[in-house]
């Protein structure tokens, strides 16, 4: 992940290490984990 959608992630939401999150394009839905 990059840019703006990388800043809000670490920034805003301030995502830790080993946090799981729903990723979606409006389609389809992924799990990803923070490293």
């Amino acid at each position: 992940m990059e840019g703006q959608a990388a800043h809000h992630l670490g920034r805003v939401l301030r995502a830790q290490t080993g946090q799981l999150y729903e990723l979606s394009d409006g389609e389809q839905v992924w799990v990803g984990r923070i490293e």
